[in-house]
């Protein structure tokens, strides 16, 4: 449950993110920031003792979902503004705090 939450809040911020993107004319891929992420999950996933293939799939799979939703927003492209004031530094932060929640509760199923 605590899971399908997180999955739902990241929805929201990878939403905010596109709006965002769209606005500034941004692609839906950031291929560095995903590199930064991956790595950043995958060694908070060894010091958690988490399956490192597992935890790599369940994200590629989230950040293809994120990507997917993103390229929807940028190809529909009427409409588009900026709902509130974030950066798109404040809202990456954001999601990272989301990620790191999200692989606590997967420790905490696991056990």
């Amino acid at each position: 449950m605590k899971l399908q939450l997180l999955l739902q809040q990241r929805l929201e911020l990878v939403l905010k993110i596109a709006n965002f993107k769209l606005v500034q004319d941004l692609p839906a891929l950031d291929q560095h920031r995903f590199d930064q992420m991956m790595q950043r999950l995958l060694k908070k996933a060894v010091v958690l003792g988490l399956n490192l293939d597992e935890v790599k799939k369940l994200y590629q799979s989230i950040h293809q979902k994120s990507l997917e939703v993103e390229g929807e927003i940028l190809k529909d492209s009427t409409g588009a503004q900026m709902s509130d004031e974030k950066s798109l530094e404040t809202l990456r932060r954001e999601v990272d705090r989301v990620d790191d929640e999200i692989l606590l509760a997967l420790v905490s199923t696991n056990n």
